[in-house]
């Protein structure tokens, strides 16, 4: 699955707005997510399904 990740990331196109892709691999899921959910909230990106 990281390696489609990481592909798409590098074929999208490129502008001087364009956003960053950021990747984090974690053990427990209950952190991560209280992270997600932050940033979510926070930049008001789309909640992941």
């Amino acid at each position: 699955m990281m390696d489609d990740v990481i592909e798409t990331a590098w074929r999208a196109p490129t502008s001087v707005n364009s956003q960053q892709v950021s990747l984090v691999v974690v053990r427990d899921v209950k952190p991560a997510r209280a992270l997600l959910n932050w940033r979510v909230a926070r930049h008001g990106l789309p909640r992941l399904r």
